[in-house]
């Protein structure tokens, strides 16, 4: 009885390790990925000559001026870099600057290291920036592509299936492909071989994304 009650703590115990390390794993990357950029952003005067940096020219000598100064240079610099990116997105909505960019990604999608990797993230901020996800009705669970094995699938639409010389109502679904879920195969099928599932959209595409990582807890 003591060695069951053991290995349901030790089991409880590597549980919860795992669960802490899926939460703060995100969080952490995400600050550790901001403390770098900034840290990266402080640095950039050093890269001018010593005779051509803020605290030269203004002749500070104080170390907390100069700081001072280094971070409300870190700041302008960041205020520029959202400068950049907003103009980036503003010219891209007219003609010349569509026809600019449509020239680099086709030349990015040359490039044979970096356009696996570049059309996938392109197609997949794609899909979160469009809304397409929206499109999405609900979320099902279906057997494919054999019996046995299960898939989750998006509704996108239903038909009668009367004009296929089936009973009842067919669902239209899209069954997305793993870690890109821009990609993937649309069915019709039985609404009577579907399961519906209590998962939004975005838990959904959370655990498609993830390879089954990150998963609904219930």
């Amino acid at each position: 009885m003591f060695s069951i009650s053991k290995t349901k703590i030790v089991s409880s115990f590597r549980s919860n390790i795992l669960t802490g390390i899926l939460v703060l794993a995100p969080i952490g990357a995400v600050f550790w990925i901001m403390v770098w950029l900034w840290n990266f952003l402080f640095v950039l005067s050093d890269l001018l000559p010593e005779h051509y940096r803020p605290t030269q020219l203004l002749g500070l000598e104080s170390s907390f001026a100069s700081w001072l100064m280094e971070f409300l240079l870190t700041v302008i610099i960041l205020i520029l870099i959202l400068i950049f990116i907003w103009a980036v997105g503003f010219f891209s909505r007219y003609y010349i600057g569509k026809k600019i960019f449509e020239a680099i990604s086709k030349f990015m999608q040359h490039v044979p290291v970096l356009r696996s990797v570049y059309s996938t993230l392109k197609q997949l901020l794609g899909t979160f920036a469009s809304g397409q996800a929206k499109k999405f009705r609900r979320v099902v669970m279906v057997e494919y592509p054999r019996p046995g094995m299960f898939a989750l699938a998006f509704v996108t639409g239903e038909r009668s299936g009367e004009a296929y010389g089936i009973s009842g109502k067919l669902l239209n679904l899209y069954i997305p492909t793993t870690p890109n879920p821009t990609s993937g195969f649309y069915l019709s099928v039985a609404e009577k071989d579907v399961k519906n599932l209590e998962m939004t959209v975005e838990e959904a595409l959370k655990e498609i994304i993830s390879l089954g990582l990150v998963q609904k807890s219930h």
